[in-house]
């Protein structure tokens, strides 16, 4: 009996790290190291009103460009081609006419989800488009031209009204 036991104390004292490792493997691979999906991309002005996917290394997303600070991009998350959409936000480009888009929701840029992008910027024409989300190594590209902004869709009056409300709520009235 002895031997048995000290057999299955080597066992038992073997077993408990693998069960233990698991466990925290699966808690960091539920959990997500990264955090949620992060749909990236530039705004610029262009000839035409375009919504394209590119590889993250393409040369334009690379080169200065200030053309598309400002910008709004207006992303609504379609998880079954328009059933169940959901309303990500209102997210505006830096400096550089870049934004991003956190989406929180399993399986994004590995499964075929799509999401419809609107982006408008004063003095420019509007450019909308519902893609696939991208994959890992891609981002968007979206270009305005100069013009008039004949998009007629209508905008969410809470998302306006907080938008006009921003400057009396940060006290720079």
């Amino acid at each position: 009996m002895c031997e048995m036991r000290s057999a299955m104390g080597d066992v038992e004292s073997g077993g408990t790290r693998l069960p233990l490792f698991l466990l925290v493997l699966s808690c960091v691979l539920l959990t997500g190291c990264a955090g949620p999906y992060v749909l990236q991309g530039k705004v610029v002005e262009g000839p035409v009103a375009e919504v394209i996917v590119l590889d993250a290394d393409d040369p334009r997303f690379a080169r200065e460009d200030y053309t598309g600070a400002g910008a709004s991009v207006s992303a609504i998350y379609e998880p079954g081609r328009g059933i169940g959409s959901e309303k990500l936000g209102r997210f505006v480009a830096d400096q550089d006419g870049m934004f991003s888009v956190p989406i929180d929701h399993v399986g994004m840029g590995m499964l075929d989800y799509e999401v419809e992008l609107v982006a408008r910027r004063q003095g420019h024409q509007s450019a909308i488009a519902t893609i696939r989300i991208p994959g890992r190594g891609k981002r968007v590209l979206i270009t305005l031209p100069v013009g008039v902004d004949t998009l007629r869709r209508p905008e969410d009056i809470v998302d306006e009204t907080l938008r006009d409300a921003r400057p009396y709520l940060e006290g720079r009235r």
